[in-house]
């Protein structure tokens, strides 16, 4: 392939950021429940707990997934540009290449879901979001972030369709029997996660099953891709590289945080004085467009900062540690499972499981980010990409061309 390809430090930075981000979401089923969104109190419901969870409310749930699914649209831009700026590339050879590389991140879904016992999964759907983006490659920007607004919105009115256009509205349930029913799913739950591999196993292959190979996929697909359009024309135009004036990230976490935070504070406000008895505030209608606006400001602001640590102190060196974690984020994505699933949490592991509230997890989590930085670092000084990285890219190649 001719030439070096352009390596842009903030999109790393971003997306270690991100992956440190969505393990705060991820150790919340992990190491808590898989039904904690649902029924918050489970978890317990400290004062600790209640600002943890509405920090999570307010700042993490679904944000860190929308950063990786910008990013991921970004990455397909740069990664098709790279493809296309190879003259001795044949277009079908780039075709191939995509779509091999975009099977194999399927492939690995599978893998983290069901042998790494991780329902929340993202890496299945990427894969298949990243199958209809190549038809769109050669959308302007303004053309991509608009089709992706669209999505959006279509989303957040298929939430509100059925609550307001249905007929009448249920009544809610009893507020006793509904905490005893999550209660009583909880106790099962832990005594199948505080059992042996088999026990996690039938447990959470029998819950991927249901997220992933249902029908319900085509939700969560179309969840990732809409984020992706708007970030394949982001990229378009220089944002998520960090290369837009400082006015662009000022305007972007300014209408990001104003139109979203107003959105969440008022559904987690609802969702509360009602007792969540409702469900999670990721079903309300609110929450698409909510979570699309604090993605947007979490990307202003994140380069506002990234902007003022290079002209404070000339470069962006300190942000370095951040960049590593970006630069092996299929690494430490998988890592962060292996080390909740297999080690932490588990029966046949430490047997945390159930063990921390809200704010006991969200503080292991954080524990673990000096780990992922150091780790990421240290490793970085002496490879250039990280294990599943690799084997990401020898998978993906061309069998017999050089590639």
């Amino acid at each position: 392939m001719a030439g070096t390809p352009t390596r842009y430090h903030g999109m790393d930075a971003l997306r270690g950021l991100a992956i440190l981000g969505i393990f705060l979401i991820n150790i919340i089923g992990m190491g808590g429940s898989l039904h904690g969104e649902e029924y918050p109190p489970l978890l317990g419901w400290t004062t600790a707990d209640q600002i943890a969870w509405w920090f999570q409310t307010l700042f993490i749930e679904g944000t860190m997934r929308g950063l990786l699914s910008l990013l991921f649209g970004a990455s397909f831009v740069l990664y098709l540009q790279r493809l296309e700026a190879s003259e001795d590339l044949p277009e079908e050879d780039a075709m191939a290449l995509y779509y091999r590389r975009a099977f194999w991140l399927i492939v690995f879904g599978m893998f983290h879901a069901y042998v790494l016992m991780w329902p929340g999964d993202i890496l299945f759907i990427y894969g298949l979001a990243a199958l209809a983006l190549y038809p769109l490659r050669d959308w302007e920007a303004r053309r991509l972030i608009g089709a992706g607004l669209v999505f959006i919105f279509a989303l957040a009115f298929l939430m509100w369709a059925p609550v307001h256009l249905g007929g009448p509205l249920p009544g809610l349930p009893d507020a006793a029997e509904h905490a005893a029913r999550f209660d009583s799913a909880w106790a099962q739950e832990r005594a199948e996660r505080l059992g042996g591999y088999m026990d996690n196993a039938r447990k959470l292959a029998a819950i991927s099953k249901e997220w992933n190979l249902t029908p319900f996929v085509i939700w969560w697909v179309a969840d990732a891709f809409a984020m992706m359009l708007i970030g394949a024309g982001l990229a378009g135009r220089g944002v998520l590289q960090g290369l837009a004036s400082r006015r662009t990230y000022l305007l972007l976490a300014l209408a990001g945080y104003g139109v979203g935070l107003p959105i969440r504070i008022w559904l987690g406000y609802e969702a509360q004085e009602i007792g969540f008895l409702t469900g999670p505030v990721g079903v309300t209608p609110g929450y698409q467009i909510s979570r699309c606006a604090i993605t947007l400001g979490h990307v202003g602001l994140f380069y506002l900062v990234w902007q003022w640590v290079a002209a404070r102190y000339g470069d962006t060196r300190v942000l370095r540690p951040l960049a590593a974690v970006g630069r092996l984020a299929l690494t430490n994505y998988i890592g962060q499972t292996i080390l909740g699933q297999f080690i932490l949490f588990p029966g046949f592991g430490l047997g945390l499981f159930g063990t921390l509230g809200w704010a006991g997890l969200l503080l292991l989590a954080v524990a673990v980010w000096p780990l992922q930085l150091v780790l990421s670092t240290l490793y970085l000084r002496h490879y250039r990409t990280g294990p599943l990285e690799w084997l990401w890219r020898w998978l993906t190649r061309l069998p017999g061309r050089k590639t």
